[in-house]
């Protein structure tokens, strides 16, 4: 993980979609970041889509 960190540092996003798909933007960011929630790991669904599908429901903080 250290090696992927120093690798993708000047990627634009790719460290955070390299956290997200292993599970761990939670942890890691949760020790940088100052009021950082695992909500804030998570898009909003677009309102056409929720209004579209009534099976659909929006992500937590949102």
């Amino acid at each position: 993980m250290h090696e992927r960190q120093v690798e993708l540092f000047t990627e634009w996003g790719h460290r955070w979609y390299d956290l997200k798909r292993t599970g761990r933007a939670g942890a890691v960011l949760g020790a940088e970041k100052t009021g950082w929630t695992a909500d804030a790991a998570l898009y909003p669904v677009p309102m056409a889509q929720l209004q579209s599908n009534i099976n659909l429901k929006q992500n937590p903080g949102y």
